[in-house]
């Protein structure tokens, strides 16, 4: 992606915000130590390469901006203190108009731009680390060229919550790593995997905490996604490890300024989901922690049982309390199936979403395909995914290896009904996932792999140079995508 496209967004139009639960936003203390740095690489220009604020005329060429803007205020958002709100009276109609922000070495972001009428009007800054203080400017595009404010304005953003762990930057080569500035994941901060609090989060290159979202009470949030419209983020509450009965598993959709905001609750929902291109939500769906089902709920709100994990392990003569509990549903649009992994029996199944029927076995489990070499059958893996050249791509602990962590991808050859192993990473890195762990292919050809329990997350090459790196030590990290747009999750469906 071009970095001049990445401060630039697409045209976006603004809700009022909604509140939604969250703790005490007063207990926020800064976070640790971090190196300083952009959100994008540092040699990405402004939307116009210009980078002083008092270069252009202002929009009435006099250089004041009260023929545009008036009483101009700067706010922190309520619930998340990385946001700025800008609001405004429009004094003038306007057909394109945007704000330029800049908080660190003369590189100014953007709104999205557009069309702005007379009256009360309302703008959100993201992109910001906690604790930055923040110069803003309006621009007006006219005929004869885009016109900026003499004046500018000046916020600061708030603090971190006092709990929310943030990693240490290890390191970052904008020159290797996928032109992407952000990531979002997911945390647990608490002093034991899986029993939380969890947050999601969303980071910049520089390893720095921009916008985040506390999951309530001690529910599980492990699945972070940006949703298949690319329109806003969604994450699980899962309450497998809470011990309050009344607890309902669900799953949270919102915008990053919450201006749209909606909670389904999923009563049957263990671990973890994964969405169609239609908002349809693929789930596993427990009702006892024994019986597993693959289920869909339709945007309209209808369920259907898709596949019986416990029917299938009776046909291949499998038993074992829990033996269906799966670390993984991802859906594969091109295929129209979904890759389920059950970690206890060492084995990933796809299933095809058309006949319910299981048409690849990969693993242990006996009548499972060959895999070449045989060290590097699969062992405790996590989050098998199907790349865009159609490997399996996976993360894995090394049969018998002694606490090894690789991620595996292999050819899948259906002829031969055999996994060859066509590449893999970690051969030389000390990092363990006791649990979770996961490897994505990325659209330049580099691997993001993280390491779960040990809260490691880095961008490889294809051979295996670091591009990217932070370190949120020992803390559980979920899923992780990297992010090209944060005004594009700001739209709501």
């Amino acid at each position: 992606m071009d970095p001049e496209t990445s401060v630039r967004p697409a045209l976006l139009s603004f809700a009022l915000l909604v509140a939604c639960p969250s703790p005490d936003p007063d207990t926020g203390i800064p976070g640790d130590d971090t190196p300083s740095g952009t959100g994008v690489p540092p040699d990405t220009a402004g939307p116009d390469d210009t980078a002083g604020p008092d270069d252009t005329a202002g929009p009435d060429d006099t250089g004041t901006p009260g023929a545009l803007v008036s009483d101009v205020a700067i706010a922190v958002h309520e619930e998340i203190h990385t946001l700025l709100v800008v609001t405004w009276t429009q004094v003038r109609p306007s057909d394109a108009e945007w704000i330029e922000f800049s908080f660190e070495d003369d590189t100014w972001f953007a709104t999205p731009e557009q069309a702005r009428v007379a009256g009360a009007q309302r703008e959100v800054l993201l992109g910001i680390p906690a604790d930055t203080e923040v110069t803003l400017r309006f621009v007006e595009r006219q005929q004869a060229g885009e016109i900026r404010s003499r004046e500018t304005w000046h916020g600061t953003t708030g603090s971190l919550p006092a709990n929310l762990v943030t990693p240490v930057f290890v390191t970052w080569d904008p020159a290797l790593a996928s032109p992407e500035p952000w990531i979002l994941g997911s945390l647990d901060v608490g002093p034991y995997w899986y029993f939380g609090p969890f947050y999601v989060f969303i980071l910049d290159r520089r390893g720095r905490i921009v916008w985040y979202r506390a999951v309530s009470e001690n529910r599980t949030a492990l699945f972070p996604r940006i949703a298949r419209d690319g329109t806003h983020v969604l994450y699980e509450g899962g309450c497998l490890y809470t011990f309050d009965p009344s607890a309902v598993p669900s799953i949270t959709r919102e915008t990053l300024d919450l201006s749209f905001y909606e909670v389904l609750e999923l009563p049957r929902l263990d671990f973890t989901y994964d969405e169609q291109p239609d908002g349809t939500l693929l789930y596993d769906a427990s009702p006892d922690g024994v019986l597993f089902d693959l289920v869909a709920i339709r945007p309209d709100g209808t369920e259907q049982v898709l596949w019986r994990c416990n029917d299938w392990l009776r046909e291949v003569g499998v038993g074992g309390y829990r033996a269906c509990m799966t670390n993984t549903i991802h859906y594969d649009a091109d295929r129209d199936s979904v890759l389920w992994s059950m970690f206890e029996l060492d084995t990933v199944v796809e299933v095809d979403l058309d006949s319910a029927v299981v048409v690849r076995q990969w693993g242990q489990v006996e009548g499972s395909w060959a895999v070449e070499p045989p060290e590097a059958m699969l062992d405790y893996m996590h989050y098998p995914n199907f790349t865009a050249d159609g490997t399996l791509l996976l993360s894995t602990h090394v049969l018998g290896g002694g606490r090894q962590q690789r991620a595996r991808e292999y050819l899948v050859d259906d002829e031969t009904r055999t996994l060859v192993q066509v590449w893999s990473f970690g051969e030389s890195v000390p990092d363990y996932a006791d649990y979770a762990g996961e490897a994505t292919r990325l659209a330049n050809g580099n691997t993001l792999v993280n390491y779960g329990t040990d809260g490691t997350i880095r961008e490889v090459t294809p051979d295996g140079e670091i591009a990217w790196e932070v370190d949120f030590r020992s803390h559980l990290v979920g899923h992780d995508t990297l992010v090209a747009d944060l005004y594009a999750l700001n739209q709501g469906p």
